[in-house]
């Protein structure tokens, strides 16, 4: 994915799909929607004022996204209480602790995190034209509600319905 690493991109370039109110989560029984909270405008500036990490492998593949620090976490929509597990601390040693962020795996495959669980690839068929295929994973473990959220955000947010 060519913008992997400008994680200004996202304030800029989806801003108008925000304001649509695209964000917004259905209320629950008889609540008005709510948007998420990264969203919601007391959240913004905060946002574009967070730590960013771009962490830069061999050939070609890369991480970017927020920093996971106590600062970054209030904005945070997901469950990442996994990463309190000790094992997963070992696994991912201090640099892999520091990441909150979206891999692409060089040349064309790129994985949304957190919370999203989609997988794109990006395949070129011109000088001109790029074919993206979306593939959606979801726990079959997850409450209803859960599993509604991140069908939700995968028909909306990316895909062949998504406002990005």
């Amino acid at each position: 994915a060519d913008n992997v690493w400008d994680f200004y991109h996202p304030q800029i370039s989806h801003a108008s799909s925000q304001m649509s109110g695209m964000g917004q989560r259905r209320g629950k029984s008889g609540k008005a929607p709510v948007a998420p909270p990264q969203t919601q405008p007391q959240n913004m500036a905060m946002r574009l004022q967070q730590a960013h990490i771009v962490i830069l492998g061999e050939y070609g593949h890369a991480l970017s996204g927020p920093e996971n620090n106590e600062k970054n976490r209030v904005n945070r929509i997901t469950d990442e209480s996994w990463r309190e597990k000790p094992e997963v601390q070992q696994i991912l040693g201090p640099v892999g602790m520091r990441a909150q962020s979206h891999p692409h795996i060089f040349p064309n495959m790129w994985i949304t995190y957190p919370g999203f669980a989609q997988i794109s690839m990006r395949l070129p068929k011109g000088p001109t034209k790029t074919e993206i295929w979306w593939f959606t994973f979801y726990d079959a473990q997850m409450d209803a509600e859960k599993k509604m959220d991140s069908i939700d955000r995968a028909q909306k947010i990316f895909g062949p319905a998504g406002m990005p």
